[in-house]
C-alpha cells in the first residue's frame, strides 16, 4: 500500500504575526505567486488559474501543461509552477527572530523576540548560529531552535485584493477601530480591509507587489493549524 510522504518546509513570520498564531487567530497566509502574462500590445490580460487537482486530460484540454498528481499547481499561459510551500498535510515550521542570550557548556540560551520567552537550549555548533550573544534574524533560525510547527490544511490560488472579510480575520489581523476586550466587527469593515492591506504593503509592495497593483497581485492562500 502506497503513502504519501509528509514533507517540511520552513516559512518566515513577522513578530506581529508570530503573536497572532500563538494567540490562535492566524490560520491563513498569502504569499505572493507566479504572475499571470500581461500582454502589454494588446492592452488584454490573459491569465487561467487552476487549483487542486485535476486530470492531466483535463489539464491539456484547457490549454495548460500537465502535472504531477498529487501536487498543487498555479497555471497560467501554459506556465506552472508547484507550491512551494507544500499540499495539505505537508508541515511548515517557523522561522522567527530571537535573541541569544547565553552560551555554555557547547549550548547557546535563546529567546524569541516576538514575546520574549525563553527558548531550549541549542547546540552552537549549527553554522547558522553566530559565536556571540545578541540578535539573530528570522533568515538565520535553524530547525532545532523553531518553537511553532504548522500543519497545511489548504493551498488554493487567488486574487490578493479578493480576500473576504473572514479571511482577514484569518489572517490574524486585528481592527483598530472596532476591536477592543468583549468585542469586534463582525461584517465587511473598511478598516479592518485598510489594516490589512497596509501590512500586505510594508512587506511587499517594496517588491513590485503592492495592494494596489495594476494587475492585481496572484497569491497562494495556505491555511493551516498549529501541531
Amino acid at each position: 500500500m502506497s503513502t504519501t510522504e509528509v514533507k517540511e518546509r520552513p516559512i518566515l513570520f513577522s513578530g506581529e504575526m508570530v503573536r497572532a498564531i500563538l494567540d490562535g487567530r492566524k490560520t491563513q497566509t498569502r504569499r505572493v505567486c507566479p504572475q499571470p502574462f500581461f500582454d502589454a500590445k494588446a492592452f488584454r490580460f490573459r491569465a487561467g488559474i487552476l487549483e487542486a487537482k485535476v486530470s492531466s486530460q483535463e489539464y491539456e484540454r484547457l490549454g495548460f501543461a500537465t502535472f504531477d498528481s498529487g501536487d498543487y499547481w498555479h497555471a497560467v499561459e501554459g506556465r506552472h509552477s508547484k507550491c512551494p510551500y507544500g499540499n495539505p498535510g505537508d508541515r511548515l515550521w517557523v522561522r522567527e527572530d530571537f535573541y541569544i542570550d547565553s552560551f555554555g557548556a557547547g549550548v547557546a540560551q535563546i529567546s524569541y523576540a516576538a514575546d520574549g520567552k525563553r527558548g531550549r537550549a541549542c547546540s552552537v555548533s549549527d553554522r547558522r548560529l553566530p559565536n556571540r550573544c545578541g540578535f539573530v534574524p528570522s533568515n538565520d533560525m535553524p530547525r532545532h531552535c523553531s518553537r511553532i510547527n504548522l500543519e497545511i490544511t489548504d493551498v488554493r490560488v487567488e486574487r490578493v485584493t479578493d480576500i473576504s472579510f473572514y479571511d482577514i480575520r484569518e489572517e490574524g489581523v486585528l481592527c483598530p477601530e472596532h476591536d477592543f476586550p468583549g468585542g469586534m466587527c463582525v461584517s465587511e469593515c473598511y478598516a479592518l480591509r485598510r489594516e490589512f492591506a497596509e501590512l500586505w504593503n510594508r512587506i511587499n509592495e517594496k517588491r513590485g507587489f503592492g495592494w494596489r497593483s495594476d494587475p492585481p497581485v496572484w497569491v497562494w492562500v495556505v491555511e493551516f493549524r498549529v501541531v
